[in-house]
């Protein structure tokens, strides 16, 4: 079967499955998929004319024991069309995010991947930041590099794999004595397995958030989120962009923390069964390669400028 979406929304739901044999467009409308639901396309899934697709990663504990929380799964190329966006949702507190499953991708200029502030929220994560004492500034949240401290709060340390980044980022510390919640969010975990080639012409990214002032405090920033790729192989143009940047501190007598970078990593033709002995423990089996070679757009997972400023991740 083919199913063309125009000016619709398909909302496919928690813990079921929702199978097209052969291509998918979305044209103007979306698709939104519910934590631990599956999208398997057997063709091609085409984002046009201002389409979205939104996918909301489950909880992953002793139940849901996978490393991702929810799956789409595409057989051949997915394309997202200028001013079209895929947005992937971490679970905010548990961290279970999304993995999408391809034959190939291609993000074309104007449009591409948005996963800010879609990691864990303020005040969660492995690494949040601290929460400040009155009228003071949380902490930044880390993650690939460690958050900035607040006047009164402090950063969250650096923490999961350099190679192989699942977690999304970690949110900034609040001032409790506030009734707003003023801490970043962190950037949420874009995460892709393709078969063949991905191309990168628009933007990828999983910014962490910025905190807020408060009252006479402020939230820290959220840390950037991650970006783990791997593919046959890997380009993009000079219009490409990869980012997992930390959010700034509040600025209320500039007190909260920044939030610390994120972390990116793209394999370039490791094979399936290698890919998987590495994420099940064995480091060694991997080779990395020039993964940035035809890839000529920026990347960036600087840190946020806060009370305190620490060097550039």
């Amino acid at each position: 079967n083919l199913l063309v979406l125009t000016n619709s929304t398909l909302g496919i739901m928690e813990s079921s499955s929702f199978q097209i044999t052969n291509d998918l467009t979305v044209i103007t409308g979306g698709l939104v998929v519910v934590g631990h639901a599956t999208l398997a396309c057997g063709g091609n899934l085409t984002l046009t004319n201002g389409a979205s697709l939104v996918v909301y990663g489950g909880i992953t504990n002793a139940v849901y024991t996978n490393s991702y929380g929810t799956l789409t799964g595409i057989s051949n190329k997915l394309m997202v069309s200028s001013n079209c966006w895929i947005y992937p949702i971490s679970h905010s507190t548990n961290g279970g995010s999304v993995l999408f499953r391809v034959g190939s991708l291609a993000v074309l200029s104007g449009g591409g991947i948005n996963a800010d502030g879609r990691g864990y929220a303020r005040t969660n994560g492995p690494a949040h930041g601290g929460d400040a004492g009155a009228n003071g500034g949380g902490g930044g949240g880390g993650y690939g590099g460690k958050g900035g401290s607040g006047s009164s709060g402090a950063g969250g340390n650096p923490y999961g794999s350099t190679n192989a980044p699942l977690d999304p980022g970690s949110g900034g510390g609040n001032e409790p004595a506030e009734s707003i919640l003023c801490g970043g969010n962190g950037g949420g975990a874009v995460r892709i397995e393709a078969a063949g080639g991905i191309s990168i012409d628009g933007v990828v990214t999983a910014n962490g958030t910025n905190g807020v002032a408060a009252g006479n405090g402020a939230g820290g920033g959220g840390s950037g989120g991650a970006i783990f790729m791997t593919c046959g192989s890997f380009e993009g143009s000079t219009n490409g962009i990869l980012r997992a940047n930390g959010g700034n501190g509040g600025i209320a007598g500039t007190k909260g923390g920044g939030g610390g970078g994120g972390r990116i990593a793209v394999w370039i033709g490791v094979s399936e069964p290698r890919r998987n002995q590495y994420l099940a423990g064995n480091p060694s089996i991997v080779m990395m390669s020039e993964s940035y070679k035809y890839y000529v757009g920026t990347v960036s997972i600087t840190n946020g400028n806060g009370f305190t400023n620490l060097p550039p991740n």
